[in-house]
């Protein structure tokens, strides 16, 4: 007998859903097909930005060997500037020295030059000494005129002291020039170095300034020095204009020929005074010496000079070559603040799209797992409505064979309700003969094996009203099962989005009534089954929660002892033939029972038979 389904049934329900869920693959695996197609235009997008940051690393890596190449550059360029400092030290030493030198010479000058006008005869002796003998005049005059060209030579040499005097202010002036140069290139450095040394000074510095200490002291020493100068310029004008008193007295002496005594006196004096002059002739010859020494040290020192300064304006050049790589260097450390700024957000926008393509892949995977979820669900609710049919089948054929049982079971009664008739009617007669006793016996004993096979029936009888009452706890139990199942696969459209599921609503009540209605109400014998019966705890209540998800909105309802899905039925249910092996077992159990109580009813029956031949004897 096979059970067509009906309309309301969860069989047609698992149908209509079937055929929703083939509805909704088409439209799925576009979805998935476009998000493929996303993931892989967003995969070759990442590529493309990996390129360009590959190509801004290079970028970086060149601009950095430039800027190292540049740094050792503005390390030479340093070098060649302490050396330029050397050299100006060693310059204003020299200048030192022969400044020196030439203040020597000048003081022994001063102290040759005085000695012949301080120790020299008044005018009035000279006057007088003019009426000396001609030939003293003559010698006198003549050493007059040594006099005066030693001093013409002692004012040429006051004359190139004066324009070395002169070059070192113009020496001085251009050094103080190079000064303020060198401190605008230095404020200049330091503004642009103001960004390298915020944290830290840089050790150049302390260098540096003391560099600009020293400059600044040879700067004072060379204005004391033209002080020095500028006051023996004043000296020597003093000489010039005692010479010019000493050439107006002789002219004065020639003119006027009163004075010749005089000049006679003088000109024993100016003897001793020549005299004297001889013995100083030395010193100022080897003064003389001296000055022309050091005036060929002044040369060389010139030469030098002129050198250190070629050698200055041609470190002028480099530093000013150099300060233009520094710009370009700060133009190329700002272009490359650009180019790290430009790589650190692109690295951001590789982040967020490496962030995307990973929630993206989540998605897809989570997708994936909710497919195979609803065809997994699918899958079972196709295998619970066939067991249901089983099920349903099973107690169907139950309730046939409990119709057959009590039929028999009724048969049983009416013969033994005969034979207890007959047996009482048999009691009552009086006389009893032997085929009497043997009837009765094999009545009896008939009875007894009727009694056996009614509590056998009786037994088998209770244990299929309790594998009923098991199907029917297990159908109730796949109907829960169905309808949570059901609700999985509605919230499960829902999510995706699926319309058009009206057809596929949870089986309810009043549907399970309805297939309860072709199903015939139990007839159970109350004097057969026991009077308490405790229910027993079904495995769905933990198997199969109603409507209760995890965070993850987990649908699957896996049993605890395997990994199977689905509610659980009873033994029974799941092995078919095992009522028929108990009462098959049950049967050949019962010959033995049968015999101990036929054994019991020949005992009780020969008893009887011997009471009652007692009671008539």
């Amino acid at each position: 007998m096979v059970i067509s389904p009906s309309s309301d049934s969860p069989i047609a329900t698992c149908s209509t859903s079937a055929s929703l869920s083939s509805l909704l693959a088409q439209p799925t695996k576009a979805l998935f097909e476009a998000q493929t197609a996303h993931a892989n235009a967003l995969s070759t997008e990442l590529e493309l930005y990996k390129d360009l940051t590959e190509k801004l690393r290079n970028e970086v890596s060149e601009r950095d060997e430039v800027l190292a190449k540049l740094n050792i550059r503005a390390l030479e360029a340093e070098m060649l500037y302490s050396q330029v400092q050397d050299l100006r030290k060693e310059l204003a030493i020299a200048k030192a020295k022969a400044e020196q030198a030439e203040i020597q010479a000048q003081t022994a000058q001063q102290q040759a030059l005085p000695g012949l006008g301080l120790n020299s005869p008044t005018p009035l002796m000279r006057t007088r000494s003019a009426a000396l003998p001609s030939d003293r005049t003559m010698a006198v005059e003549r050493e007059a005129r040594d006099l005066e060209i030693r001093l013409a030579k002692a004012l040429a040499d006051s004359a190139a002291m004066s324009r070395l005097l002169d070059e070192v202010k113009k020496s001085r002036d251009q050094q103080a020039l190079e000064l303020e140069e060198a401190r605008a290139e230095l404020r200049d450095k330091d503004d642009r170095e103001k960004s390298r040394m915020i944290k830290a000074s840089h050790p150049g510095e302390n260098e540096k300034d003391g560099e600009m200490e020293e400059m600044r002291e040879e700067i004072e020493e060379l204005q004391r020095k033209l002080r020095e100068m500028e006051g023996k310029e004043e000296e020597v004008e003093v000489l010039r204009q005692e010479l010019v008193e000493v050439h107006r007295q002789l002219v004065e002496v020639k003119d006027g020929g009163d004075e010749t005594q005089v000049l006679r006196a003088e000109l024993s004096s100016a003897n001793h005074q020549l005299d004297e002059y001889e013995l100083t002739k030395a010193d100022v010859d080897a003064l003389q010496k001296e000055i022309s020494h050091l005036r060929h040290h002044v040369d060389e020192l010139k030469q030098v000079k002129a050198a250190d300064e070629e050698e200055i304006e041609a470190l002028l050049g480099q530093i000013a070559k150099l300060e233009a790589e520094n710009r370009e260097v700060e133009d190329l450390k700002y272009h490359v603040d650009q180019l790290k700024q430009v790589k650190t957000a692109d690295e951001e926008e590789i982040e967020n799209l490496l962030g995307q393509v990973e929630k993206l892949k989540g998605e897809r995977k989570r997708e994936e797992e909710w497919k195979d979820r609803v065809e997994e669900l699918d899958r079972r609710v196709d295998m619970e409505g066939i067991r249901r049919q089983d099920v349903e089948l099973k107690l169907e054929e139950v309730k046939n064979r409990e119709v057959k049982l009590e039929a028999e079971n009724r048969e049983l009664r009416k013969s033994l309700q005969s034979t207890r008739e007959q047996l009482v009617q048999s009691q009552s007669a009086p006389t009893i003969s032997p085929t009497d006793v043997r009837e009765l016996q094999s009545l009896r004993i008939e009875v007894n094996h009727l009694k056996s096979q009614s509590a056998s029936k009786d037994l088998e009888i209770i244990n299929l009203q309790r594998r009923k009452a098991e199907l029917k706890e297990d159908r109730e139990m796949l109907n829960i099962a169905l309808d949570s199942k059901q609700q999985e696969v509605e919230l499960m459209k829902r999510k995706f989005g699926v319309r058009g599921v009206a057809g596929s609503t949870p089986l309810g009540a009043s549907q399970r009534t309805n297939l309860d209605r072709g199903t015939t109400p139990p007839m159970t014998n109350e004097s057969f089954l026991p009077k308490t019966r405790t229910r027993r705890r079904s495995s769905l209540a933990i198997q199969t929660p109603v409507l209760e998800y995890s965070k993850r909105h987990s649908l699957e309802t896996p049993l605890q002892g395997n990994h199977c899905h689905g509610p659980q039925l009873y033994p029974s249910t799941k092995v078919t033939s095992r009522v028929m092996q108990r009462s098959v077992s049950k049967e050949e159990n019962t010959p033995s029972s049968r015999a101990s109580v036929g054994g019991s009813a020949t005992r009780y029956g020969s008893l009887r038979t011997k009471e009652r031949e007692m009671t008539l004897a």
